[in-house]
């Protein structure tokens, strides 16, 4: 499990946990401890796990058709009956808890694209005229109601790659995040992740998520973080941003 800092997915990782596992406290029956070996670069073991938190993520309305987006909010807000109504469409929309150990300093919700898109030859027309208007819509339609609450959002879209689940997490400028999921640019963010798959080998080792973060300079999404099934991370060459 990668490290991070601050909770800031666009930060460098100062290290990993491995061998996790979670034991009873002998000198304390009926609680648990997480344990696990720490390898990290920071000063202190204090520094390197001060963005380490376990979470959970639990659907707390759904609609009773399929839904296209699942909407998970920080603490307080997934208490918010008011709130969770605004975000709710049913066979659209289901709204969620992102619970957390320690509260999120950010408030970042974290929302998901329910359905898994295949990587096919014709990937990228099927992505621009049937997927990404379809992103955009809504943040169109329910990004004011997050602002309203100054909650920032992180979007992550699921992948399939020779049968391999990708996870892809676009991390967008806080207060225009809107304009960061328009066709095109969420278009060329895949563009990028695609270009970025096909450049190696991804079963040495398997990649299990790919970070997109967006660069206001540019005005586009900027591929910068790859972690993998053995907890490895690496940041792209510039050729692939």
């Amino acid at each position: 499990m990668p490290l991070n800092q601050n909770h800031d997915l666009r930060m460098q990782s100062p290290g990993f946990v491995e061998n996790i596992c979670v034991v009873e406290d002998e000198k304390s029956p009926g609680d648990w401890s997480l344990v696990g070996d720490v390898h990290y670069d920071a000063e202190s073991l204090e520094i390197a796990l001060g963005g380490f938190s376990i979470s959970y993520l639990e659907i707390v309305k759904r609609g009773i058709r399929q839904d296209l987006f699942q909407v998970y909010l920080p603490f307080p807000f997934y208490n918010d009956p008011d709130l969770i109504a605004q975000l709710f469409e049913d066979g659209l929309v289901s709204v969620g808890k992102w619970a957390k150990k320690h509260a999120d300093p950010s408030t970042i919700a974290l929302i998901g694209g329910a359905l898994v898109f295949f990587i096919t030859p014709v990937w990228d027309d099927i992505y621009k005229t049937k997927i990404a208007p379809r992103i955009y819509s809504f943040f169109r339609d329910k990004i004011g109601v997050l602002k309203a609450k100054n909650i920032g959002v992180n979007f992550v879209q699921y992948i399939s790659y020779f049968d391999r689940e990708i996870q892809v997490l676009f991390i967008p400028l806080r207060e225009q995040a809107e304009a960061c999921f328009t066709v095109d640019c969420t278009n060329q963010a895949m563009l990028a992740v695609h270009e970025y798959l096909n450049s190696r080998d991804i079963t040495t080792p398997c990649i299990t998520k790919l970070f997109l973060n967006f660069d206001a300079s540019s005005g586009r999404y900027i591929l910068y973080r790859v972690e993998h099934e053995d907890g490895s991370i690496i940041a792209p060459t510039s050729q692939f941003t």
